[in-house]
């Protein structure tokens, strides 16, 4: 009988990132080796600045540090730092439409 061997994850990690209030982005972690197959935990240190799903997508709530950490089911940790700027009147979802009326309502304006 021949078992087949599985390896772990022998090692992991993320890269630290800076977002704006609104945002979101996916952390892809490196393992390896490359070509594993492992389940991933991810966690934040401050949910009211960031939040993460279990693919890795991060979405920037409000201006604040936060600690993402990722576990892999071996028990590997790899941890990033998210640093989360206010958006300034910035461009984010609700000011972009907010942009788009007043965009809409000049050109109705100037239309007449």
């Amino acid at each position: 009988i021949v078992a087949k061997v599985y390896p772990g994850v022998e090692n992991i990690s993320i890269a630290a990132t800076t977002l704006y209030e609104g945002f979101c982005y996916t952390l892809v972690p490196v393992l390896t080796p490359a070509n594993i197959e492992t389940q991933l935990t991810w966690s934040s240190s401050d949910v009211n600045v960031v939040t993460i799903d279990s693919k890795g997508v991060i979405m920037a709530k409000k201006a604040g540090v936060s600690t993402i950490t990722v576990e892999s089911d071996n028990g590997k940790i790899a941890s990033a730092i998210i640093t989360v700027k206010p958006t300034g009147g910035g461009i984010n979802a609700r000011n972009l439409r907010n942009r788009e009326n007043i965009i809409r309502d000049i050109a109705k304006k100037l239309a007449n």
